[in-house]
């Protein structure tokens, strides 16, 4: 199942009340294109070998990424099976990520970064700024349900890419490595999740 809790519709009364404004990135338009990082060489090949290389680059070029080994497109060697072909990419495919969060700290992922662990990894840090939404969920002894705590990661995550202000109807897509990390750091209790909601505008960071 997908998690719908992390495509956020941002409003005056679900905002946090940290303020990350030191945190702020460079707000430049994300690029989804990621180049591959070589060549196949033919050399040495027959043509019988040609052919077989040729049929099996279109065979995964056919496939979609739900039916690919998360190998076969993720570049941070994080990434996870997600549910649809939207919310199956790497943050290294995001401009914005790589060149505004993961920047010159040499990590492959930015669930590595320190502020990623800073922020979200955090507990108790997270925590505080989860207690500030106006419609935070608690289990009956008083502490907060997991379901908030994700949705709280995934808001503070787009505080991060200097994403807050979403706009109604506007939700944002996080990568596969990112989604994966938040949901071991606060697991449903069944391992249930919910399913995406389609908003009016669906987008990649």
């Amino acid at each position: 199942m997908s998690d719908s809790d992390y495509r956020l519709e941002e409003d005056s009364q679900n905002k946090t009340n940290l303020d990350l404004h030191d945190m702020s990135l460079d707000p430049r338009l994300p690029v989804s294109d990621h180049e591959s990082d070589g060549e196949l060489s033919t050399v040495g090949f027959n043509d019988h070998d040609t052919d077989d290389e040729e049929a099996g680059t279109r065979d995964t070029e056919t496939l979609s990424r739900q039916e690919q080994n998360p190998k076969e497109w993720c570049f941070c060697s994080n990434c996870s099976i997600m549910e649809s072909e939207l919310e199956s990419y790497c943050c290294r495919e995001s401009s914005l990520i790589v060149d505004g969060v993961i920047g010159q700290t040499g990590k492959s992922c930015v669930t590595h970064v320190e502020i990623f662990k800073k922020a979200i990894e955090d507990e108790d840090m997270l925590k505080l700024q989860a207690n500030g939404l106006a419609d935070v969920k608690r289990h009956k002894d008083g502490t907060i349900r997991e379901e908030s705590l994700r949705y709280t990661a995934y808001s503070t995550f787009l505080q991060i890419c200097n994403l807050r202000f979403c706009g109604r109807g506007v939700r944002y897509v996080l990568p596969a490595c990112v989604v994966k990390r938040i949901r071991e750091l606060f697991p449903s209790p069944d391992g249930q999740y919910k399913d995406f909601i389609p908003g009016l505008i669906n987008s990649r960071i």
